[in-house]
């Protein structure tokens, strides 16, 4: 009995055919990977919006601020306790917690809580020196800010949520893939201004095209296109990325 062989153009026609399936499904899995780290990113922001909920249960409704003023404590540091790590020393020294265990040792948060899986930047080798840990978000500078009130533990000009009018439209955190942003790090613990957002020069779009990932004032966190949190003006202006979204007043 004779043993059927492939011919040469039969063989390439199979591998023709096998090419062009993979042509079809490699991108079809590649959105559905970016899809999954988008995802995780959002798990990872609602974790964030839990601690600061517990935070301000903990600190007479106040919103966590973006850093301690001196830099000698940043967000993630002062949500750490919330999230399974102790207090680092140096968030002991700032806020007289003496009695609070943990050491500078002691990462503030596992990397994965506040680093999005979609964030492979290495940290700048300008701050290495430090923790050498990256974070990928930053808070709303526009929204933690009050200049009538003070926080806890000196931390001046912090905003409470009673005094935040749209919640559930008013962006606490987002994306903010630079190398130098790094955890507790005061350096881009927070964004002023959309455009040093959005700059490729700067910081990473992570989820594609001037998309980004947004946690709000109320607790959920929602993928958006960044002129849609943009203000009545839009563009990158002083003015429009202080208002949309990125105010706390309702209609602006």
């Amino acid at each position: 009995m004779k043993t059927k062989k492939f011919t040469l153009v039969e063989l390439l026609v199979v591998i023709a055919i096998i090419a062009i399936l993979a042509s079809l499904l490699l991108p079809t899995l590649g959105r559905a990977r970016n899809t999954a780290k988008s995802i995780s990113c959002l798990s990872n922001q609602n974790q964030i919006g839990k601690a600061i909920g517990m935070y301000a249960i903990d600190y007479n409704d106040f919103l966590v601020p973006a850093q301690i003023p001196g830099g000698r404590a940043c967000w993630d540091d002062l949500l750490c306790v919330y999230m399974g790590r102790a207090y680092p020393e140096s968030v002991q020294n700032a806020l007289l917690l003496r009695s609070v265990p943990g050491n500078a040792a002691n990462p503030a948060v596992s990397d994965k809580a506040i680093q999005c899986p979609a964030d492979n930047e290495l940290p700048s080798n300008s701050y290495v020196s430090g923790t050498g840990r990256r974070r990928s978000y930053s808070m709303n500078g526009h929204a933690d800010r009050h200049e009538s009130q003070w926080g806890p533990a000196g931390r001046n000009y912090i905003r409470r949520f009673n005094q935040i009018p749209d919640a559930s439209g008013t962006i606490a955190l987002t994306d903010r893939a630079t190398s130098k942003n790094l955890a507790g790090f005061s350096t881009n613990s927070n964004v002023m201004n959309t455009f040093y957002q959005r700059d490729s020069r700067i910081a990473k779009n992570l989820h594609g095209k001037l998309i980004f990932n947004y946690l709000f004032c109320d607790g959920h966190s929602q993928t958006l296109r960044q002129e849609l949190t943009l203000g009545p003006e839009g563009g990158d202006t002083s003015a429009a990325s202080s208002r949309g979204m990125w105010s706390v007043e309702k209609g602006d």
